[in-house]
């Protein structure tokens, strides 16, 4: 009787072994972690300081709207942070996307035609929500404060949720994020998850705003909240880019703003400002790196067999040139 041949990897021949068979040598190619990268605690920790940056700008809104509601801030107050806000990020992304251009060595784009282009769509954005604003004031109405809180809170926690927080892919050049409302440079655009989070950022403010009294209030609340998470994420991301240092001043002055304005309120809302931001910055990323070496991510021969295209195109470009 002929002795079978040795088993082959290659099952679109016809071989004495059924389908399922595995070789004694089967389990040699296999590889553990090939590519998983070894996180280190202090590149976490690093990470995880953009969650603290909107968990601090998402308490700020809450706050001022509170502090609105109250009488204990006035809408003056609110606009002369605004219009340091605004001035301050766009006068940063335009000097840093600016340095970023002259290190490619490319031609520079002229630098006038896109801050007219910037300040008209931030123009139209700020008077449709003065437009609006009456129609924020009476919104809910008819409906309990209560409930209404608890909605905002929710959609609050949602945003935080489903935030885009990894930097978006790009060097920042001509991103945006919307180029029919507000063009801003350096940052690629949100996901579909990142456009979730952002709207129910904005209905919360909507809900928010529903509550207070006065019209110019609602006006200030909701310009402030357009500066927050539509301006916010493209500043952070720019100067995780390009100034690591000032972004962690930056996150410094928001942690300061926010214990800040809720101390003022609430001690016990305030430790659990503290307690969060410190369990997000340091506890977590302990816990991360710490869980992080039971991961096993095993490659073998059961893998799924992926056509080598770039191969395959070089060969077929030497027969064209053979021809």
């Amino acid at each position: 009787m002929e002795e079978p041949k040795p088993w082959r990897k290659a099952l679109w021949c016809p071989q004495y072994y059924p389908d399922n068979h595995t070789d004694e040598n089967f389990l040699e190619s296999l590889v553990i972690n090939a590519d998983v990268v070894q996180r280190s605690y202090k590149r976490v920790v690093w990470a995880s300081l953009a969650i603290d940056q909107q968990v601090c700008l998402t308490s700020i809104v809450a706050c001022v709207a509170y502090h609105l509601y109250q009488g204990t801030m006035t809408a003056h107050t609110v606009f002369l942070w605004e219009t340091g806000l605004f001035l301050g990020g766009a006068s940063l992304l335009t000097i840093l996307s600016r340095t970023q251009e002259m290190q490619t060595n490319a031609p520079l784009p002229p630098l006038l035609p896109r801050l007219f282009q910037h300040g008209a769509s931030t123009t139209v954005l700020v008077a449709l929500t003065a437009v609006l604003s009456p129609v924020y004031a009476t919104l809910t109405a008819s409906i309990s404060p209560d409930t209404v809180v608890a909605s905002a809170a929710a959609l609050l926690l949602a945003h935080l949720y489903l935030h885009d927080y990894k930097q978006p892919p790009g060097s920042g050049g001509g991103g945006s994020i919307s180029d029919d409302i507000v063009v801003i440079d350096g940052y690629s655009g949100p996901s579909l998850r990142g456009s979730l989070g952002l709207a129910c950022a904005m209905c919360s403010s909507v809900l928010m705003a529903s509550q207070l009294r006065r019209l110019e209030d609602v006006f200030a609340l909701m310009v402030l909240s357009l500066g927050v998470y539509i301006l916010g994420p493209s500043v952070q991301y720019t100067l995780i880019q390009s100034a690591p240092a000032v972004h962690a001043m930056v996150l410094a002055a928001l942690i300061f703003t926010a214990v800040h304005l809720i101390s003022s309120s609430s001690v016990v809302l305030t430790s659990l400002l503290l307690c969060t931001l410190g369990c997000i910055t340091l506890l977590c990323p302990m816990w991360l790196v710490r869980i992080h070496k039971f991961k096993a991510k095993i490659n073998g021969p059961w893998d799924q067999a992926a056509p080598d295209l770039g191969s395959f195109r070089v060969a077929a470009a030497e027969e064209d040139g053979e021809q």
